[in-house]
């Protein structure tokens, strides 16, 4: 674990060397404003794991939790059906949502997940997830730049764990953050890598720690 910065610019076609990122991935993890145009995006058939479902105890801790779960989102998890057990049709609401979604022949299996609410409290709730293959819009990019650690003061309260910006002002706002009495700093790899060769529409910058 620790912190990765990586500038991510738009590649023309899917290669071995390519990192493929779901449109919704982009679009729920953007905190600035998204200059990706539509067409960068095309239709594929992905593999994965998907978390579309989270069932809570009872109705005060499903209300309690909404804002919290939505920041959970990133395209792979995205809970687009909440529901409490209290519902006396919750299970039928599930089977017409994998009928409705054409997953009910995936695998699925339930995780428990702990959410710590911004007061504090933690509520528990199960996930499903769903194995198998669905078509999604997706987009392709090539690594221009990449920094690992070596931000100092203030940088994590600037900046959102898990996240992308597409803005120059918010690539540029990184050499205020980067620090010469960091172990892990690189002199001149921001300006070179991050700054120097941004694009706009095509660079994208991705901060996760």
């Amino acid at each position: 674990m620790g912190l990765d910065i990586t500038h991510w610019k738009l590649s023309s076609k899917k290669n071995d060397s390519a990192q493929m990122f779901l449109k919704e991935e982009i679009e729920l993890g953007m905190r600035d404003v998204n200059r990706l145009p539509e067409e960068v995006y095309t239709n594929s058939i992905v593999d994965g794991f998907w978390e579309f479902v989270a069932v809570f105890d009872n109705d005060q801790d499903l209300q309690s939790s909404k804002k919290e779960l939505e920041e959970l989102n990133d395209g792979y998890r995205h809970f687009i059906l909440i529901l409490s057990r209290t519902d006396e049709l919750f299970e039928e609401k599930i089977k017409k949502f994998e009928i409705d979604n054409g997953i009910k022949d995936f695998n699925k299996n339930q995780n428990n997940i702990e959410l710590e609410l911004k007061d504090t409290r933690k509520i528990q709730f199960k996930s499903i997830c769903y194995e198998g293959k669905l078509k999604r819009k997706v987009a392709y990019f090539q690594e221009l730049g990449y920094q690992r650690k070596g931000m100092g003061d203030g940088f994590s309260e600037y900046f959102t764990n898990d996240s992308f910006y597409c803005e120059q002002k918010n690539f540029k706002k990184l050499l205020d953050f980067n620090s010469p009495i960091n172990h892990m700093y690189e002199e001149g790899n921001i300006e070179k890598n991050f700054i120097q060769n941004y694009a706009q529409g095509e660079s994208i910058l991705m901060i996760s720690w």
